[in-house]
């Protein structure tokens, strides 16, 4: 594994092989690899699920990155681990003054890790927000239909799946991408991508429904 880190460093930065092998034995070390200088001439099977996350952080980080892009960086390790590897993210983003985009299906690690959240469905934005605005005042079916999904021990309800399946992106539908599985859809649903309503600065839904609310509230008004 210490070839795979010292090859990011090397193909980014003028340092000799000594000093590529160092800063990588550093980094092993800022993410919680013991005995570094050993395990660099290790092989992956060699290290746990965790562990092996821990090397890829490693390797992300060995640029000084301003911004960190982690795609399903939790997936297929036990809770535990899952919460050494979160910790260590936010760790190593506070010291590197680094920005993250997390890419997951875990609203656990999107709650614990995220400021901003963006929720997509085939490919589109359907709601954007802060952390309290999704968990706490979602507006779209899907975004809905999500934390439905999820288990809340202080509330004793059942789980409720989203039936249905996700749409084909070879043949993507000519509206909302949402609308065969939306409990809520209609007619235009399927002819058109919904318009996008803004309940604040920073919270803003695509959905044909609310802008429908939206426009019988201003004529309310």
């Amino acid at each position: 594994i210490g070839k795979q880190i010292t090859e990011v460093i090397k193909n980014h930065q003028k340092v000799t092989d000594a000093e590529a092998r160092a800063r990588a034995i550093e980094l092993m070390g800022q993410v919680g690899i013991p005995s570094p200088e050993k395990r660099l001439n290790q092989y992956p099977h060699e290290f746990s699920g965790g562990m092996r996350q821990r090397i890829i952080i490693a390797i992300a980080l060995a640029n000084n990155p301003k911004l960190i892009i982690a795609d399903e960086p939790t997936t297929a390790l036990d809770v535990t681990i899952q919460a050494q590897v979160l910790d260590l993210i936010r760790e190593m983003k506070e010291k590197m003054n680094s920005s993250v985009i997390m890419i997951t299906h875990d609203l656990g690690v999107v709650a614990s890790l995220c400021d901003r959240i963006l929720i997509m469905y085939g490919g589109k934005i359907v709601e954007s927000g802060s952390d309290r605005e999704i968990f706490y005042d979602p507006k779209h079916p899907y975004t809905r239909g999500l934390l439905q999904c999820v288990h809340n021990p202080e509330k004793k309800e059942k789980l409720k799946p989203i039936a249905g399946s996700p749409p084909d992106l070879l043949k993507p539908p000519a509206g909302c991408p949402f609308v065969d599985r939306c409990p809520e859809a209609m007619k235009v649903c399927k002819l058109y991508m919904p318009e996008v309503t803004t309940y604040s600065a920073t919270h803003q839904c695509a959905c044909w429904l609310e802008e429908a609310n939206r426009r019988k509230g201003e004529n309310h008004g």
